[in-house]
């Protein structure tokens, strides 16, 4: 088969260039192009179980591309007629399963014209699926009954041991149990065959792969990847306007000034968790959030409810990378 920029018809294959790759539908109008899940630069979320077959305009389906139409011939052929592509993509909208590599846009859209899942780009696919770091983001609420026993290794209960306020002592052991419960389920592994290691500035690394921990009140939350990766979770009331001077930048201390006061915490608390989260997925050994310029860093911010309290998450990769999110794990 061959691509022609042309206008499309009702029940014709068409794709739109999105950066590397090529993002697929079936077009039925201006105001239905059919989908598994929307352009990826149009994407609310980066974990597949939660990416649909769609419908959108011909508008959000191109943001800003060009129409490329699917002309098949004897070695592709068609196996639908053009009201039975309709139908059966119709019938597919709300489906899952999507996967990048083996079910994709490209895999339904060939699969509502010929009857069979293709994908052209599939190498293409996999050398940028390679090139993206993956992060797993975990949450948890610490138990009620919390009932706190020995870590490993034995520097991190050390570390545990001494500190005297009980209840960031119990902050700290859940945020533990919940990379020991993160490693084994991204990476297969027991924590006690992973080597740790606690640096003067007290970050915490390992030999198997890199990740973050962070914990505030009644929530704990880790981020594991194969690149570099800060986490930082905190509750709203946490943070007090005291501390502007000693987080913001000039510049964003300018943006501060002509915000409103019923918005002044949310903006600090945000600027915060940037700031934390860039700094434990740097290098840097010191904390000096009035140095660090968030625009110069991608991290998602997402917002949490537990117990009726508010937290803010903040991840930050280097380089940037998807994010898979495993909310409320039971420890």
């Amino acid at each position: 088969m061959k691509w022609v920029v042309t206008a499309p018809q009702a029940g014709d294959m068409v794709r739109v260039k999105v950066n590397e790759l090529y993002h697929y539908g079936i077009y039925v109008s201006s105001k239905e192009i059919i989908q598994f899940g929307l352009s990826p630069i149009l994407r609310t979320t980066n974990n597949d179980n939660e990416i649909e077959v769609c419908f959108s305009d011909e508008k959000t389906f191109l943001c800003g591309g060009t129409f490329e139409v699917g002309i098949f011939d004897k070695s592709n052929e068609k196996k639908r007629t053009c009201a039975e592509i309709i139908d059966y993509a119709r019938s597919k909208i709300g489906q899952k399963g999507y996967n990048i590599l083996y079910n994709n846009c490209e895999h339904f859209a060939y699969d509502c014209v010929t009857g069979q899942k293709l994908c052209s780009q599939t190498e293409e696919v996999r050398k940028v699926f390679r090139a993206v770091p993956i992060v797993d983001v975990y949450t948890a609420v610490i138990p009620k009954d919390a009932k706190l026993s020995n870590l490993y290794p034995k520097e991190r209960q050390q570390d545990i041991d001494a500190c005297s306020n009980e209840r960031v002592k119990k902050e700290k052991y859940y945020a533990w149990k919940l990379l020991e419960y993160a490693l084994k389920d991204k990476y297969s592994l027991n924590i006690c065959d992973v080597n740790f290691e606690k640096s003067k500035a007290g970050k915490w690394t390992c030999d198997k792969c890199y990740f973050s921990i962070s914990h505030s009140s009644d929530v704990v939350a880790v981020a594991v990847s194969d690149s570099a990766v800060g986490i930082d979770v905190e509750q709203n009331d946490n943070v007090k306007e005291n501390a502007i001077i000693k987080v913001l930048t000039n510049s964003e201390l300018k943006q501060f000034d002509v915000i409103k006061n019923d918005d002044r915490i949310s903006f600090l608390l945000t600027k915060w968790v940037q700031k934390e989260s860039i700094f434990k997925a740097g290098k840097e050994q010191k904390f000096l959030p009035s140095k660090i310029d968030t625009t110069l860093y991608s991290v998602k911010i997402k917002n949490l409810n537990v117990f009726a309290k508010e937290y803010i998450l903040g991840v930050c990769s280097i380089p940037n990378g998807i994010m898979r999110f495993h909310e409320n794990v039971i420890l």
